[in-house]
Parts: C-alpha cells; sequence; structure tokens
C-alpha cells in the first residue's frame, strides 16, 4: 500500500457503552472492513480496541478532510444506531 504524505488523517478517541459487545459486532466489522476496501490504496480506517477503558480510537486517512470527515461521520452514525454512545 502506497499512501500520499499529503493525505488528509483523523485521529478519535471514541467512549462506547459495550467494547465488548463492540469486538463481537459482525456489523460492525464489515462496516471498517468495507470502508477500508474502499479507501483502498488513497487511504486507511484503522480501528484500535481497548481493553482497559469503554473507549475505542480510530484512524481515518484519505484524500481530503470532507473524505475523512464523512467516513467518521458514516461510523459514528453506526455506533449511534447500534446503542454504542449516549
Amino acid at each position: 500500500m502506497k499512501i500520499d504524505i499529503r493525505n488528509q488523517f483523523i485521529v478519535k478517541e471514541i467512549f462506547v457503552h459495550d467494547v465488548a459487545r463492540a469486538v463481537e459486532d459482525e456489523d460492525l466489522r464489515k462496516l471498517v472492513l468495507g470502508m477500508g476496501e474502499e479507501l483502498g490504496e488513497n487511504g486507511r480506517f484503522i480501528l484500535r480496541w481497548y481493553s482497559a477503558e469503554p473507549k475505542i480510537a480510530v484512524l481515518i486517512e484519505a484524500l481530503t478532510m470532507e473524505e475523512c470527515e464523512a467516513y467518521l461521520e458514516r461510523f459514528m452514525t453506526y455506533l449511534r444506531n447500534h446503542g454504542y454512545l449516549d
């Protein structure tokens, strides 16, 4: 994978209600993998689970900040709609 150093990125820590349930959420896994595939060689979508705290970290890299923000909003919408956020 060749990542352009001029790409834009967002790093965000997100507090969730139930990390254990999120880790096992197959639809969430498919969403994250799908977004990574969509970004292809132009970016990446990385998710890090915390075991000691109720949070996850997200890194989204894309050609533009607008694209990063759109992917983040898509991810956050999924979390909200499935009861992971307040």
